[in-house]
């Protein structure tokens, strides 16, 4: 499988500084029943300081429900948008201040309970949000139609 097969969800930089779930193409080749259902991700952080990834078990529902907060967040650049999981292994919070700045600020953790965690801070232009609200876009539509 190559990189362009995987599906991309990225927060930040294509080339800088950036958060991003990184799942392969194979994970789809079924249609999901519920937003419960898992797909597995390997998480990227790459900072100016720091740099770190795990593999993470998501459900879907980790997904559609950071969704609408990152929406409101787009489009008044005031706000916070929480993306959480079950199992604590990895969470974020963007916050924006009515500039088009955006602050991410998240950790990452190499196993489920670990006390070992990568905390790391990430700022990006209001643009690069969009991308991602788009990428997540796809990806809630790959997973439930099968593609």
């Amino acid at each position: 499988m190559s990189a362009r097969d995987d599906v991309v969800i990225r927060f930040g930089s294509p080339e800088g500084e950036r958060l991003e779930f990184v799942m392969g193409r194979p994970n789809f080749s079924r249609r999901f029943t519920s937003l419960e259902d898992r797909v597995i991700a390997q998480i990227v952080v790459q900072t100016a300081t720091s740099h770190g990834s795990a593999r993470v078990s998501l459900m879907i529902l980790d997904f559609t429900r950071v969704l609408p907060e990152l929406r409101a967040l787009y489009g008044s650049l005031r706000g916070t948008a929480t993306f959480t999981t079950l199992e604590d292994q990895v969470g974020f919070t963007i916050t924006g201040d009515g500039t088009d700045q955006m602050q991410l600020q998240g950790f990452l953790r190499d196993r489920p309970g670990s006390d070992k965690r990568l905390e790391y801070r990430l700022l990006f232009d209001r643009t690069l949000l969009r991308q991602s609200i788009i990428e997540i876009d796809e990806f809630l539509f790959a997973v439930t139609n099968g593609v």
